[in-house]
């Protein structure tokens, strides 16, 4: 996962544009493309916003592996009213809920068990927060 840019909104908010590259690889017979992408909260604490801008929607074919890059902003509430909070301590703990141009979920890992990619933004957030004014 990579940073591209961070800053902090009106509101006081941080927003974080973020990239990911995972590989997905096709193992059907007909070509397809990953069309759409969703996070799933693993846990109800503090749980950002966050919106996917972009999927890179390029064909992968029978026994291809091709990684896939998706973007997206993630919108940190902070407490505006007191000064930003800097220090909060995010557990955002999130799975990646992909889906193929037929609408069938991409799940499978290569030995046949069910899989998620899953994040926690912990460091990732923790990081960048400090550098933001």
């Amino acid at each position: 996962m990579t940073v591209v840019e961070s800053e902090v909104d009106s509101a006081g908010n941080f927003v974080h544009n973020l990239r990911i590259r995972p590989t997905f690889t096709n193992y059907s017979m007909k070509p397809g493309f990953i069309d759409k992408v969703e996070f799933v909260p693993q846990s109800i604490a503090t749980l950002p916003e966050t919106k996917i801008t972009s999927i890179n929607r390029t064909f992968i074919f029978w026994h291809q592996k091709k990684r896939i890059e998706i973007t997206f902003l993630m919108t940190v509430p902070t407490d505006a009213a007191n000064n930003l909070n800097t220090t909060r301590e995010l557990a955002v703990d999130q799975a990646l809920a992909v889906y193929d141009n037929t609408c069938k979920r991409v799940d499978r890992l290569p030995n046949g068990m069910f899989g998620r990619l899953r994040f926690n933004f912990k460091d990732i957030v923790n990081v960048h927060l400090n550098g933001v004014r």
